[in-house]
């Protein structure tokens, strides 16, 4: 199996291919918000690095969201175009949600959370159920960063007390979330910042 992985809800894309024997071959843009441009010679690239050729692909995954409406339709309409020319399975992929693959222990709540500018984000807090599936405590989508951390306090009184928070949402929200954690309503939460 062959799958072809299309990344361009933030803003700069990322193209993947993962071989049949687990073998990964990346690339990512160097440029911001040009993924109309770059995306398809990232393609080739990622096939050349992989030694494989288009018709080696057996499935095409794209990013759905949330994120820039533009970058998911580019994505989105490429990962549909070329499946659809090479006959393949297509399969959506939650972006928030695949974020905890990358690590973290299981006791804790998970908070991606990216800039979406005017002080919103896009986010959601998730954590891994008992029997190793992903659990939604909030919802997936743009919010405005009082909003999203709201919800994430609500979520807490069911018993999680601690939540990292990872993205390029953190920089420029950091001293907000901070402050939120700081009061006394929500002084017994316990917040960690992933690295960049």
């Amino acid at each position: 199996m062959n799958i072809l992985a299309i990344e361009t809800t933030g803003a700069a894309a990322s193209v993947a291919v993962i071989d049949e024997t687990g073998h990964i071959f990346e690339e990512i843009s160097g440029e911001t918000l040009n993924h109309l441009q770059f995306l398809m010679p990232m393609v080739k690239k990622v096939l050349e690095k992989g030694k494989l050729q288009i018709n080696d692909l057996t499935a095409i995954a794209a990013s759905e969201g949330p994120g820039s409406f533009t970058g998911i339709r580019i994505g989105v309409s490429s990962a549909r175009a070329l499946a659809q020319a090479l006959q393949l399975e297509c399969i959506s992929v939650p972006t928030l949600k695949t974020f905890l693959y990358n690590g973290g222990n299981d006791e804790d709540i998970f908070c991606p959370i990216f800039d979406a500018r005017r002080n919103q984000v896009y986010g959601g807090a998730y954590k891994w159920s008992d029997d190793g599936f992903i659990e939604e405590a909030v919802a997936g989508k743009a919010y405005m960063l009082s909003e999203l951390l709201e919800l994430l306090r609500q979520a807490l009184e069911q018993g999680d007390r601690e939540v990292t928070f990872f993205g390029d949402g953190v920089e420029p929200f950091k001293a907000q979330i901070e402050e939120w954690q700081n009061t006394s309503l929500n002084s017994n939460i316990q917040i960690k910042f992933a690295d960049a």
